[in-house]
C-alpha cells in the first residue's frame, strides 16, 4: 500500500487518456521525489518502471491516433493528418464543417 503521507499537500488528477488511465500528481519537488522512488520500489516486483511521452507517443503511433498540436492543429486539415476515414465529402446534407 503506497502511504500518502509523503505527498501529503500534493493534488491528483485521474483522466481517460487515448483509452489508458493517466494519473497525475502536483507537489513540491521534495515530495514528488519521495513519491517516485516510493512507486518504483513498490512496483518493481509488478515491473513498474519509469516511461515518458516518448512512449506514449509510440503508442499513440501504433494504433493511428493523432495528438492535437502536432499531428493536427487549427492550419492542418483532417486529410493532411490522415483522417480521411473521418471525413466525409460526399454527403447530401448542406454541412460547411
Amino acid at each position: 500500500m503506497l502511504n500518502l503521507e509523503i505527498a501529503e499537500n500534493s493534488w491528483f488528477h485521474v483522466q481517460d487518456i487515448q483509452a489508458k488511465m493517466d494519473l497525475k500528481v502536483y507537489g513540491s519537488g521534495e515530495d514528488m521525489n519521495k513519491l517516485w522512488d516510493e512507486i518504483l520500489k513498490i512496483g518493481k516486483e509488478d515491473g513498474v518502471m519509469p516511461c515518458g511521452l516518448g512512449c506514449r507517443d509510440t503508442l499513440r503511433f501504433e494504433a493511428a491516433l493523432p495528438l492535437y498540436g502536432n499531428e493536427m492543429d487549427d492550419v492542418i486539415t483532417p486529410l493532411e493528418a490522415g483522417l480521411g476515414y473521418f471525413v466525409k465529402l460526399k454527403q447530401e446534407a448542406d454541412f460547411i464543417g
